[in-house]
């Protein structure tokens, strides 16, 4: 879902240095964040980089990179330099794995941006909002019904009121720089 462009010995030495002990799970990763997604204010579903809601009237049309079927965009992490739905919010903010926010987005509007949602592909989409979501804030989202991408692969289906919100309890995930530079003060390249 976020891949980090990194050389597999390298990856190879940092998880290593986690399982072997040398480095504590809590020193050497970091708590991801995930969109929590509830309807009628119910648990539903999560996504870790971004939830869009679409126009799609039914599961399996596939079609989420027409832009005139998006709707709304809410993304934990956003960057100009990805690809997919979740680079739309990072043209107009971006946002980190550690930054403490994430950021929300109206489509059709007046304000027009390209954007790579797939390889090889810009989009050029219209904005109505975009608006920075502080973490454990509550938005509700103005698409309902609507068939939801999550993470630009699954999709759930939400009829009620739906509402999100962007917390630290995702995934940890390993911070190869730390944990490696924390390995080799302990030794751990030492022969």
């Amino acid at each position: 879902v976020f891949p980090y462009m990194i050389e597999a010995t390298i990856a190879g030495a940092a998880v290593s240095a986690i399982a072997t002990g040398i480095v504590k799970p809590e020193e050497g990763t970091f708590k991801t964040k995930r969109i929590e997604l509830y309807e009628d204010g119910k648990f539903k579903d999560i996504a870790l980089i971004d939830a869009v809601t679409t126009l799609h009237s039914f599961k399996g049309s596939k079609a989420v990179w027409k832009p005139e079927y998006l709707k709304e965009i809410i993304a934990s992490v956003a960057s100009p330099y990805n690809i997919g739905l979740s680079s739309i919010p990072g043209i107009l903010k971006e946002i980190s794995e550690k930054d403490d926010m994430g950021i929300y987005v109206e489509l059709g509007g007046e304000k027009k941006i390209r954007a790579p949602i797939a390889p090889g592909v810009f989009k050029n989409i219209k904005v109505k909002e975009a608006r920075v979501l502080e973490l454990n804030e509550e938005i509700k989202l103005k698409t309902s019904p609507s068939l939801l991408a999550l993470d630009g692969e699954r999709e759930t289906e939400m009829k009620g009121e739906i509402t999100a919100k962007i917390t630290r309890n995702g995934p940890r995930v390993i911070d190869y720089k730390k944990t490696l530079k924390i390995a080799a003060e302990r030794g751990f390249f030492n022969y």
